[in-house]
């Protein structure tokens, strides 16, 4: 409960992962999912991600399997204006990650990028897929959801000083 009180958390459809880490490092200043890690301006951050591709079976009777990690960024603006717009015209991936750019450690696969030069006070958070669809798309009448599953993480905050 504690965990989701303070939004250590991720989500994740069909069984895709079963685990997932993500830690940003800074300085002399760590944060992981739903903390916030403060840095000096024009500091560099080093992204680690670690998720767990489990090797069973879903309820569906299928073993998906992570194709593609997304690495999303954002501008952290203040309050919103408008509480019914859902979007942040910052937001964007900043690196898409596929097999070839992980390793396999422990049954962990792991990717490690660093983000250079932070400048504004801004958020990261992850997101995976079995797809290779490049973003989330509704499904089609009559589409399998099983077909495409996704994993999303809470953010992480960077404070830039």
């Amino acid at each position: 409960m504690d965990g989701i009180r303070n939004g250590r958390v991720f989500v994740t459809l069909g069984d895709l992962i079963s685990e997932l880490y993500v830690r940003v490092e800074g300085g002399h200043h760590t944060a992981d999912i739903g903390s916030t890690m403060h840095v000096a301006q024009g500091a560099d951050a080093k992204v680690t991600i670690r998720f767990k591709d489990p090797d069973n079976l879903n309820s569906w009777k299928q073993n998906p399997e992570v194709t593609r990690v997304d690495l999303i960024m954002g501008e952290v603006r203040g309050p919103v204006t408008n509480r019914n717009n859902d979007n942040n015209p910052t937001t964007k991936v900043i690196a898409r990650f596929t097999k070839a750019d992980w390793t396999v450690n422990d049954g962990y696969r792991e990717i490690t990028y660093t983000i250079s030069k932070l400048g504004k006070k801004s958020y990261i958070r992850i997101r995976g897929t079995n797809s290779s669809e490049l973003e989330p798309q509704v499904d089609e009448i009559g589409e399998s959801p099983w077909n495409e599953l996704w994993f999303y993480s809470n953010p992480i905050f960077i404070d830039v000083e």
